[in-house]
């Protein structure tokens, strides 16, 4: 009888324990399965990414076919995303190669901001990002090139740089940018410098 008084005492016990078990294997699937949907997403996007990997030749293949284009007047609207700030519109007037009119978000910035968005001003930043990822120990703490993740993609026809992106693994750091909109405009009507 002793035996029998025992064993409902014992009884609650072994669901706690099957509980237990079974709600930590579930979180470790829970857990697995949310950093395999991390990781199948992080490699979606790098492979398919906004554009492809960048590299020196192609910011100077690009700067080639914007220098021969002979373009000085144009309007672009760029789509501005960095990591600590809202995303923003750019709208910028461009005459004779030096900017006119900008608007961010609808309002206009100091003047002092206006060349960097020109195409001119865009190919400097791409310039510097491609510098900085063979430095990136002192332009963003990393110490492995490796983890500093340039992407771009520049008009065939004229140059301009469409698509920008750097990520920095490791660091909540990302910058891109997107032309949305170019127009070349001049008085003959295709932005091309006079002759």
């Amino acid at each position: 009888m002793s035996n029998d008084a025992a064993a409902p005492a014992n009884l609650p016990q072994r669901p706690r324990r099957w509980f237990r078990a079974s709600s930590f294997a579930l979180g470790m699937l829970l857990g697995m399965g949310v950093a395999l949907a991390g990781a199948l997403a992080a490699m979606v996007y790098f492979a398919s990414g906004a554009a492809p990997p960048l590299a020196e030749a192609d910011l100077q293949a690009a700067i080639s076919r914007w220098e021969a284009s002979g373009i000085l007047d144009y309007r672009l609207t760029i789509q501005v995303n960095v990591t600590g700030q809202a995303p923003s519109v750019v709208e910028l007037e461009v005459r004779n190669g030096q900017p006119t009119a900008m608007t961010r978000d609808g309002f206009e910035p100091k003047r002092h901001t206006w060349d960097i968005w020109t195409v001119e001003g865009q190919f400097e930043m791409i310039r510097l990002e491609l510098e900085h990822a063979a430095d990136p120990q002192t332009a963003h703490g990393v110490a492995d090139p490796s983890q500093v993740i340039l992407r771009g993609e520049f008009d065939p026809q004229w140059g301009y740089p469409r698509k920008f992106r750097r990520d920095v693994l490791g660091k909540s750091s990302s910058m891109q940018w997107e032309v949305t909109a170019f127009e070349p405009v001049s008085a003959g009507g295709d932005g091309r410098a006079s002759p």
